[in-house]
């Protein structure tokens, strides 16, 4: 079933981006602290390209987002499946840069997609969409901006 409309966003998000909708604000929203999330023992594993390449996306990024105070504990799974997407996307596209998108296939040689072009472009999309989730890309950054703190501003204690 397809979800209408864009994702909610997160109160602290609406707060950052100036609450363009204007709707109310759910202040009981749970609001965990930034941390580094443990990173999954299998990408720990030379299981190969796309586990090396999912651990160092997990490397390269994690921190920053911590720094950001966009991921929590609790944003583990997302963030593991982001980072394995990713390495899968890198996985296949490395293949069909040396194979090419167009491969010969079976006893006949007929000429086919490469199945890697399909594995590439569905791990691409869903990253893509976990990527919108943990505000990673210039779209998503740009709908964030940064709240200043004035005195007597209520809304600053949803900003953690």
């Amino acid at each position: 079933m397809k979800r209408r409309g864009p994702p909610p966003l997160p109160t602290r998000l609406k707060l950052l981006t100036g609450n363009p909708g204007k709707r109310p604000l759910n202040r009981a929203e749970p609001k965990p602290a930034p941390e580094l999330p443990v990173m999954p023992p299998f990408l720990r594993l030379p299981l190969g390209r796309a586990a090396q390449a999912a651990r160092e996306e997990w490397e390269r990024i994690a921190g920053d987002l911590v720094g950001l105070g966009i991921l929590t504990k609790i944003d583990r799974a997302v963030f593991i499946a982001y980072c394995v997407l990713y390495g899968q996307w890198v996985a296949a596209t490395e293949k069909i840069l040396v194979t090419g998108a167009i491969v010969r296939a079976g006893k006949t040689g007929v000429l086919m997609q490469s199945p890697h072009v399909s594995i590439a472009r569905n791990a691409l999309r869903q990253w893509i969409e976990l990527a919108g989730e943990l505000g990673i890309g210039a779209a998503s950054r740009s709908r964030v901006t940064r709240a200043e703190a004035t005195p007597g501003d209520d809304d600053q204690d949803l900003l953690g």
